[in-house]
């Protein structure tokens, strides 16, 4: 019997430069399990290469001194604004998520993610667990190793449906979940047969996804009801974590 359709992503076009930078990003924070971003060093360049194009004028610049007093004041408004601008950086760095968005629950990450993504749809969802004591005290969820769609996050639309497909009953998970653009996998109608080959299918990971144009998928045609999946924990920001 042949599997349902799967969807298949759209092409988009996009600055080949940025996407390239912003799957590198992405992929280092799946990949380390950190946040590790450097920006200031782009005003530190601009401000080097001005400095040595204005050496490089001294003469055109003595004979005209107005010039002069000119480019000396733009020099000091982009080195104010720099400084300014690696204050604030380093200040997002510093400050725990938690406080700086008043989320009232220990988040390690905020949605949207510090990253591009594909889509900026944004859902509050379910997860149950018995890991909720090292969840709520690293403020961040992991990926799993193995899934219906690959090792990934699953939440349900809501505490009912989540009870349905908990695996445990221990802690309930509240969170605040970047879907973006997201995947749909069907698997309406199908015997165990197909169920495994669609699993086999659509074993993604967070750079298979993300590759496709997609920050998540949505299985639908459960017994027990839909499913959302992300591949990365700077998608989920907590909202509470509760014992049951």
């Amino acid at each position: 019997m042949a599997a349902a359709a799967i969807v298949v992503p759209d092409d988009e076009a996009s600055n080949a430069t940025d996407d390239d930078r912003s799957l590198a990003l992405a992929l280092s924070l799946a990949r380390e399990e950190e946040e590790e971003e450097e920006e200031a060093a782009s005003v530190s360049l601009a401000l080097a290469l001005a400095q040595q194009q204005e050496d490089e004028d001294d003469d055109v610049a003595m004979a005209a001194p107005s010039f002069r007093e000119s480019w000396g004041g733009t020099m000091a408004k982009a080195a104010a604004i720099a400084g300014t601008a690696v204050a604030l950086w380093e200040v997002s760095e510093t400050v725990p998520a938690a406080k700086r968005f008043k989320t009232g629950t220990n988040t390690k990450y905020c949605v949207p993610p510090r990253r591009p993504t594909k889509g900026t749809t944004i859902r509050i969802l379910y997860h149950i667990t018995d890991a909720g004591e090292e969840i709520n005290s690293s403020g961040e969820m992991l990926r799993g190793s193995d899934g219906l769609v690959g090792g990934g996050i699953y939440f349900a639309g809501s505490p009912k449906v989540c009870a349905r497909k908990a695996l445990s009953r221990s802690w309930l998970i509240e969170a605040r979940v970047l879907v973006g653009r997201c995947m749909e996998v069907d698997f309406s109608g199908c015997t165990n047969f197909t169920k495994w080959l669609k699993k086999l299918l659509n074993q993604w990971s967070f750079a298979s996804l993300y590759s496709a144009g997609y920050d998540s998928i949505k299985v639908t045609g459960l017994r027990t009801g839909d499913e959302y999946i992300v591949y990365n924990k700077d998608q989920v920001e907590l909202l509470s974590v509760q014992q049951e």
